[in-house]
């Protein structure tokens, strides 16, 4: 008796294993939409980080979310990472910049960003607010998404 129910054990496990294998595969083909949807997420948090350091000049958020080799084009200026990074250090007065609307794209190892947001901010003790459109562009590198590029551009309200 105690050698069939060895037996009776040794199927249950062999039953149990081949279920936990194949569970990984059926995993594994739901992946490519879950990851990408991650990705995204991912992308959106980077982002938001990154605007919102405008705001609360959090230089060290930007100077982990940008490559080195960072060049973009901000508001018609050429700036490379250090220059980027002296324009969150240095803003004043900033409220906020609410996101109107996002999308963003995924291309392998590159993710694009394309938004509108405006940009809240107290001049002379009036607040005013004032509509800009950008695009960054991520690239994975390393085993992070590293903003590589950028553009932005104030648009009409």
């Amino acid at each position: 008796m105690a050698h069939v129910r060895s037996v009776r054990i040794t199927r249950l496990t062999q039953a149990f294993l081949l279920s936990a294998l194949f569970l990984p595969l059926h995993v594994l083909a739901q992946s490519p939409d879950a990851d990408a949807e991650a990705i995204k997420a991912e992308i959106a948090r980077l982002d938001s980080i990154w605007l919102n350091a405008y705001v609360t000049n959090d230089v060290s958020a930007v100077r982990r979310i940008l490559a080195d080799d960072f060049v973009g084009q901000i508001v018609g200026t050429i700036q490379d990472k250090d220059g980027v990074l002296a324009g969150v250090g240095s803003s004043q007065g900033l409220l906020g910049m609410p996101l109107d609307h996002r999308v963003i794209n995924l291309y392998g190892d590159v993710a694009v960003v394309h938004a509108r947001r405006r940009r809240v901010e107290l001049v002379d003790g009036v607040r005013q607010e004032s509509p800009f459109a950008y695009t960054d562009v991520y690239r994975y590198r390393d085993g992070q998404w590293l903003g590589i590029t950028g553009q932005s551009a104030t648009i009409d309200p």
